[in-house]
């Protein structure tokens, strides 16, 4: 019979199937799928979708399959903001995504905070991976303001934070420093703590739109060839470029440059775009992430 414990508060999903496979002694997610019993023999586990998985540990918890994706992965960052409401019934493509996202990190790392780690020794006798700490861009904790370590990813993410006997930090101390007070990325950081809470699907008109419309107010044309560029000198001035690079940990800044990543997103550029781009600038204009949030997802205006 398989042991298959109960989902923690924050616990990232990837995680979670880390326990279940360990506590299993799965060797792979085939393993995982028999344990969940998702599959009756092993080489039909083979045929085995992620979906079956999520929809498994979603009915184990009492969860839907869309609450446990909002409540303990990072889909909702992960997912571009396409050019129609991204929602999880908006066609196959948009399902599978979800689905492969409930066995996925954003990155290739996982971050973990020793603090954490020691009280959850004290209090569970075990640790386990949180979502909060996966949130791209975040280089501390925002319980204990310590700077997160970061790992490999393992497969399944068998590994539990007390079993990593050597780390690196997330960012060095001087970058930690330099970005502790750095009011912008407060606000992008919240900004994307308020979508992951509210599981925001955001269309990608409006946000332009919204945008559009601040730019405008201030007696900005942004559609003139010289405002993308200076849109990327303004996010060159207040965010530090070691950060950028935490935070976009898929981008290529050529030369330390980021005029080839933003260039046009904003008006007839890429299909969709990043969450944490619009939440980079968006903290350029607008006062809180709650106002930046509520523009963005709102009804348009015409």
């Amino acid at each position: 019979m398989s042991l298959l414990p109960q989902i923690l508060p924050d616990e990232l999903l990837l995680g979670y199937l880390g326990r279940i496979a360990a506590l299993n002694g799965c060797a792979t997610r085939r393993d995982v799928a028999l344990a969940l019993g998702v599959v009756r023999r092993e080489r039909d586990a083979e045929m085995d979708g992620c979906g079956s998985v999520l929809s498994a540990v979603s009915t184990l918890n009492g969860q839907s399959p869309d609450e446990m994706l909002g409540a303990h992965t990072c889909h909702a960052l992960a997912r571009s903001i396409g050019a129609r409401p991204a929602v999880a019934a908006f066609g196959r493509k948009a399902h599978d995504w979800a689905n492969r996202m409930a066995v996925r990190n954003v990155g290739k790392r996982l971050r973990f905070c020793p603090e954490c780690v020691e009280e959850d020794l004290q209090r569970e006798r075990f640790t386990y991976w949180r979502r909060q700490h996966q949130v791209p861009g975040r280089y501390t904790c925002a319980q204990h303001a310590r700077p997160l370590g970061i790992t490999v990813e393992a497969p399944l993410a068998k590994s539990f934070p007390e079993d990593v006997p050597q780390f690196e930090c997330a960012a060095d101390r001087e970058d930690v420093s330099r970005c502790a007070g750095n009011l912008h990325i407060a606000f992008v950081l919240d900004f994307l703590d308020l979508t992951l809470m509210r599981a925001a699907a955001l269309d990608r008109e409006q946000c332009v739109w919204s945008i559009q419309r601040v730019i405008r107010e201030r007696g900005e044309v942004p559609s003139e060839p010289g405002w993308h560029p200076e849109l990327c000198r303004r996010i060159e001035t207040v965010f530090p470029m070691p950060w950028l690079r935490l935070a976009f940990p898929t981008a290529r800044f050529p030369d330390g440059h980021l005029r080839p990543f933003y260039m046009g997103w904003i008006s007839q550029g890429a299909l969709t775009i990043p969450h944490i781009s619009l939440a980079v600038v968006a903290s350029l204009l607008f006062s809180s992430p709650e106002e930046a949030l509520a523009a963005v997802a709102g009804p348009k205006a015409h």
